[in-house]
């Protein structure tokens, strides 16, 4: 997602290349390998995260998560549609606020939350002094994040179900 990301920079100012270009790779290499943009990148998402409630989701009984070739999501809360159902999925997580959630899917039982504190939490809290939570996740949960999994991949979707992948198959497909 983030190779999309920057190709459509890369567009705008004018380059014209292959979706696996070198070129390409050269500059999504530049977040990991080149200091300034390592430390920026790395300070955003240390600015954003670490003031945020974590929470284990645990799947329910005869439910797994899924997951993608695109490790995650998010949304902002308060850009949810009225009907709250749907959110407008970051897959990039570049518009990190006080109000958004993050979702990862670890493994077939467990999904990351990130979240924000509630409105009569100690403001003193964080990552370095707060508990990483563990709490059941419900049906309708689980779907509604499955499916947003589904929707914010790349080109791959994962899951231990070859049910849950026929479903979204044909849920994909119709969109």
């Amino acid at each position: 997602m983030w190779r999309i990301y920057i190709r459509r920079i890369l567009q705008q100012n004018g380059y014209t290349f292959k979706n696996e270009s070198i070129e390409l790779r050269e500059e999504h290499l530049k977040l990991f390998f080149r200091n300034d943009y390592f430390e920026t990148v790395l300070k955003y998402y240390s600015d954003s995260l670490t003031f945020k409630r974590w929470v284990i989701l645990i799947s329910p009984a005869n439910y797994t998560w899924i997951t993608s070739d695109n490790p995650g999501f998010s949304f902002n809360y308060t850009n949810l549609k009225p009907d709250k159902t749907s959110p407008k999925i970051n897959p990039l997580w570049t518009d990190i606020e006080y109000d958004t959630l993050l979702y990862f899917p670890l493994t077939r039982k467990y999904c990351l939350l990130i979240e924000p504190y509630k409105k009569n939490d100690d403001v003193k809290l964080n990552l370095s002094n707060d508990k990483i939570n563990f709490k059941r996740s419900n049906v309708t949960e689980t779907q509604i994040i499955n499916s947003w999994t589904a929707l914010s991949a790349n080109e791959y979707i994962l899951s231990s179900e070859l049910i849950e992948l026929a479903e979204f198959e044909t849920f994909l497909n119709c969109t």
